[in-house]
């Protein structure tokens, strides 16, 4: 070892034996200071500590009192709490049960849509059938063409209301027997039958044919038979010609005038006329073109027989029989079949039946 290295080696133990003189063992009062501020310190802990535990007893009582003051008040609230639960539980209930026949009532409010909606689907097509037949009726019974197209059209109108594609072929359909019944003729019947009723009106007031007015007696001329004898013969003939032209009525191609009735056969003649033109009203009703045009011949040659013709009363009368004489009676009208086949289709396509 080096010098430096003893020398440090001695200094450590000169330092610790200094040390050692120093630290010694402690004495008797030692040990009583140490254990009297032992047992100080112990007491001083323990009476803080009792201290404590009284100041918490202190303010656990007073929670406790205050803790007494809420109860009352906790237990109310606690009640209203269940009751509320209570409560709540039963308004729970109740919207599940209101939800549940809000359910039931939103299934018997859908069944009663669709039944109403089948419903008024039947109904619609029961007022198309309705007015399809209507129509038939017009043309088979009456033969009349604007009373059937005025039903032809509403049953049209109502099956366009309708959204299904299964009435378009019925629309068709009718939209089909509407343009065959707008090419023919409309016969108004009624128009017809007045007619014959203010002619049958006329006719009774009008006065028959009335015997030529005598004229006053007058001395014959002389013949002259002077000149040749042509011309003497052709005097002769012209005035034999002037005093009977009166008694002879020419008629080219027509027979002669009846003779001149009686004031009772003037009666029958006019019942006759009156019901020669019932039966030709009567025949226009059932459509019987024969019967209705014979019966106005009766009526036409009644007049020529016991009638003035050339009276311009007569000559209208003659002219309106002519002109009713050339109304046709039978026509042949179309029927409506397609479309009431068309909608029974529709019917069957749609779960209808009638």
């Amino acid at each position: 070892m080096s010098k430096n290295d003893d020398q440090q080696v001695g200094s450590v133990e000169s330092v610790q034996s200094e040390v050692g003189h120093k630290i010694k063992a402690p004495s008797g009062r030692g040990w009583r200071f140490i254990m009297t501020l032992f047992i100080v310190l112990l007491f001083v802990t323990l009476g803080f500590g009792f201290w404590q535990g009284y100041h918490l007893s202190l303010r656990v009582d007073e929670q406790g009192q205050r803790l007494k003051i809420v109860q009352p008040a906790l237990d109310r609230a606690r009640e209203r709490l269940a009751q509320t639960d209570a409560q709540l539980e039963a308004q729970a209930s109740a919207q599940a049960q209101f939800l549940q026949s809000l359910e039931e009532q939103t299934r018997k409010i859908d069944g009663l849509n669709q039944r109403a909606s089948q419903q008024g689907l039947t109904w619609q097509l029961a007022e198309i059938q309705t007015q399809l037949r209507m129509a038939a009726l017009a043309i088979n019974a009456f033969q009349d063409v604007g009373l059937a197209l005025e039903f032809l059209r509403a049953a049209k109108k109502a099956a366009g209301d309708l959204d299904y594609s299964a009435l378009v072929l019925v629309a068709a359909a009718i939209n089909k027997d509407i343009a065959a019944l707008a090419v023919i003729p409309e016969i108004n019947r009624t128009e017809l039958y007045l007619t014959m009723d203010q002619l049958r009106l006329t006719l009774d007031g009008l006065a028959v044919r009335q015997p030529p007015a005598q004229m006053g007696r007058t001395e014959a001329e002389p013949i002259v038979l002077t000149g040749s004898t042509f011309e003497r013969l052709g005097r002769l003939l012209q005035s034999l010609l002037d005093r009977f032209s009166h008694l002879v009525d020419f008629r080219r191609g027509q027979p002669g005038p009846g003779p001149i009735p009686t004031p009772a056969e003037e009666t029958v003649l006019r019942q006759n006329i009156a019901l020669s033109l019932t039966t030709a009203q009567i025949a226009l009703l059932r459509r019987e073109q024969v019967v209705f045009e014979r019966s106005l011949d009766r009526v036409s040659t009644l007049l020529d027989h016991y009638y003035d013709s050339g009276a311009e009363p007569v000559i209208s009368a003659q002219s309106v029989i002519k002109a009713l004489k050339t109304t046709p009676l039978g026509i042949d009208l179309p029927s409506v079949d397609h479309s009431l086949a068309a909608l029974e289709a529709a019917r069957l396509t749609l779960g209808e039946r009638p």
